[in-house]
């Protein structure tokens, strides 16, 4: 008998992207209604906490009324701290309200989370352990969010270094789907400080996911410029709609 060497059919990888990874939720069930389940998830950012709902069990449908009400200000708050501008206590507190797991293996569905540890200069793939804390390092823009310390190790958002992990699952699996939010940009940008890192961490961002990108066998990029505010909770029913209707047409590609 002949055994493969992979532990899983088919692995998706979420990337990062803010606002933008609302995008995400549309994807997954675009996936879902053709037939495609992922056996395992890896995030980056807002990838991770998109994917940690859905691997805690959520369908696409129930984490979109979960952020229905949510505002940028409810997941993050202002400090006068060294660090950063803002921390993720909401975040935290939302995480906790809605994740019935606190681990890893708690979760229905494996997860890979990635951030990157900031005192080291590299990417960090968490799939073990305890996840809320490893889920706002992995969300931690630098400079806008303090870091998130772990083990005494400073962590930040793992889209620093790799926004689309697919490399972690890759081999893995035996298909791997990637979905990337932050593939498009604008000409248009705020000409202010928050404007300004906004667009500067967008392009970093969409530099780094080339290596991965090119480690799918189905590569689905799902934002608009419109849709540009990474901040901008506002859009949650476009963005949704946008993730769908993008995936859709890749995979009817992909049965050409």
């Amino acid at each position: 008998m002949i055994f493969s060497k992979h532990n899983y059919t088919l692995g998706v990888a979420l990337s990062g992207g803010g606002a933008k990874g609302f995008a995400h939720i549309g994807a997954l069930k675009a996936l879902n209604e053709n037939g495609h389940f992922p056996e395992i998830i890896s995030g980056t950012s807002a990838g991770s906490i998109i994917g940690a709902l859905y691997c805690d069990g959520y369908t696409p449908d129930e984490i979109v009324d979960i952020f229905s009400d949510k505002s940028f200000t409810s997941l993050a708050e202002f400090t006068l701290a060294r660090g950063g501008f803002m921390t993720f206590k909401g975040l935290k507190n939302f995480l906790e309200k809605y994740l019935k797991a606190r681990t890893f293996e708690e979760l229905e569905i494996p997860l890979v989370v990635c951030a990157t540890d900031f005192d080291h200069a590299e990417s960090i793939f968490f799939r073990s352990g305890p996840l809320i804390d490893v889920i706002c390092a992995s969300s931690s823009i630098p400079i806008i969010f303090q870091p998130v310390k772990i083990h005494n190790i400073n962590y930040v958002d793992g889209g620093v270094l790799c926004n689309l992990p697919v490399r972690p699952i890759r081999e893995e699996c035996k298909t791997l789907f990637g979905i990337n939010v932050t593939a498009y940009l604008t000409e248009d940008y705020k000409n202010s400080f928050f404007g300004i890192l906004e667009r500067s961490f967008l392009m970093m961002l969409k530099a780094n996911t080339i290596p991965d990108k090119e480690l799918c066998d189905l590569y689905i990029e799902t934002a608009e410029g419109k849709f540009n505010n990474i901040f901008n909770l506002e859009y949650l029913n476009e963005l949704v709609q946008l993730g769908y209707h993008s995936t859709l047409s890749e995979l009817l590609k992909r049965q050409q």
